[in-house]
């Protein structure tokens, strides 16, 4: 069974003895641990036509031209997605699912670069979910 990224945060249970439910419980193991990989960003350095990303751990093998396009998953506050572009020597460019930031910049219409480099993976981390200006990301 493959692990999909949840849209949704994970319930919270109260102190007490009681079954977690095995959909919360896979919406956990897929937010630490499910991976994808041989991705193909999305031709043309656009939002609407970047490859929705699914899971934890993503490796873009194909870039086919400088500036394709990935797009991180719905925000929710303390989620972690790895982002390796393994896809030789073109940049990909990273934007948010609907509205939001990355590092201050408008992730629904600039995005922000990601090197190529087939050592380094970049981690983006959702900061919280803002009323007016969507979804805040960070990277490092």
């Amino acid at each position: 069974m493959t692990l999909k990224l949840p849209s949704t945060q994970a319930r919270q249970y109260t102190t007490s003895r009681q079954l977690i439910a095995g959909d919360d419980f896979n919406n956990l193991v897929a937010q630490l641990n499910s991976e994808a990989d041989g991705l193909t960003a999305g031709a043309g350095g656009t939002q609407a036509k970047a490859l929705q990303l699914g899971a934890a751990v993503n490796t873009v093998s194909t870039v086919a031209s400088a500036n394709d396009s990935v797009k991180l998953p719905k925000g929710i506050p303390g989620l972690e997605v790895w982002i390796q572009n393994a896809g030789g020597g073109n940049s990909i460019q990273v934007f948010v699912y609907n509205t939001g930031t990355i590092n201050n910049t408008d992730g629904a219409a600039t995005g922000v670069a990601l090197a190529a480099s087939l050592t380094a993976a970049t981690l983006y981390k959702c900061l919280r979910i803002d009323p007016t200006n969507g979804d805040i990301w960070v990277s490092k």
